[in-house]
């Protein structure tokens, strides 16, 4: 609660300076026949504030997650903080961090801390990478994940057919895998608020990925395809702003964003994503709907 609190007069504060966005969003998730989960539902809020090149971001998020065999939901609160600084020739270095409040009880508590360096050239070409370093210390021994994202983007002036940008990344991550196996065989057993990896043999020591993008801007329209193949585990995403801390392995996706700006303050929004992982607790393959709608408006 004193987080929630506290993030909540830090965004009285964001919202209340100029040049300032806010943006509640919400969506649902299946799972399929494979996982121990069956459903679920995720809402929050992200805002930002930007002032003579310095930026300021906060989210926070909430997801609810129901089991097939009717367990008690599993429900996470995510708390993400960042800073950033922008020079005049369009480059900027970013620093974070995130926090995980969880009912799982290996992840609660959970601390990811990020930064990153982004470079525009007068090529159109933007490059850059952003480093991760994530703690579980409710492994016992407590589980480190560092993870490296560079990546190499390519803007396009297509005319009449509107703009294009073309991005691709690649993902390397590196954790001890037997402090995974060390915890479970402590502790033993399976269920939300004990223990929730069960397959610790699918886990391994590193991980590679690689992701491609191509972003269409077109009169009001601003649409995202994008697929990624390889393995991640307990990775970060979308700049800091994503972790995916539960059991789980996975082994590629692919996603659909649309935006429309209604207007020059306000932007709807709305996402469909799909991946395939290793549910660990089960140790079945299987996949994941998420859609997810999210409202932008600009101060």
């Amino acid at each position: 609660m004193k987080k929630l609190v506290a993030l909540i007069a830090a965004a009285s504060a964001l919202i209340a300076a100029q040049n300032s966005v806010v943006v509640p969003f919400g969506g649902y998730l299946r799972y399929g026949d494979g996982s121990v989960k069956d459903s679920g539902y995720m809402a929050g809020v992200y805002m930002s504030s930007e002032s003579d090149g310095k930026v300021v971001e906060l989210q926070y998020s909430y997801v609810d997650i129901s089991y097939k065999d009717s367990s008690e939901n599993l429900r996470q609160n995510d708390f993400t903080l960042a800073l950033s600084a922008k020079t005049e020739d369009g480059n900027s270095f970013r620093v974070g961090g995130h926090y995980i409040d969880s009912d799982d009880i290996y992840t609660d508590g959970g601390l990811a801390l990020f930064g990153g360096a982004h470079f525009a050239s007068t090529a159109q070409l933007y490059y850059g990478a952003d480093l991760y370093y994530t703690n579980y210390k409710n492994f016992d021994p407590a589980l480190n994940v560092w993870q490296a994202t560079p990546y190499l983007g390519k803007f396009f002036y297509g005319g009449d057919l509107g703009n294009f940008y073309l991005k691709a990344s690649y993902t390397y991550i590196w954790l001890q895998s037997s402090r995974i196996v060390q915890s479970v065989g402590q502790t033993g057993g399976n269920g939300r608020g004990t223990v929730s990896i069960v397959k610790t043999d699918e886990y391994g020591d590193s991980y590679n990925s690689a992701s491609i993008s191509a972003t269409h801007y077109y009169k009001r329209f601003t649409t995202t395809a994008s697929f990624w193949l390889g393995k991640q585990a307990f990775a970060v995403r979308d700049g800091g702003f994503s972790v995916y801390n539960l059991p789980e392995l996975h082994k590629g996706g692919a996603k659909l964003q649309t935006y429309y700006s209604y207007s020059k303050e306000t932007t709807l929004g709305v996402s469909f994503g799909y991946e395939r992982f290793t549910d660990t607790q089960s140790g079945e393959d299987t996949g994941l709907f998420a859609a997810i709608a999210s409202l932008t408006y600009t101060f």
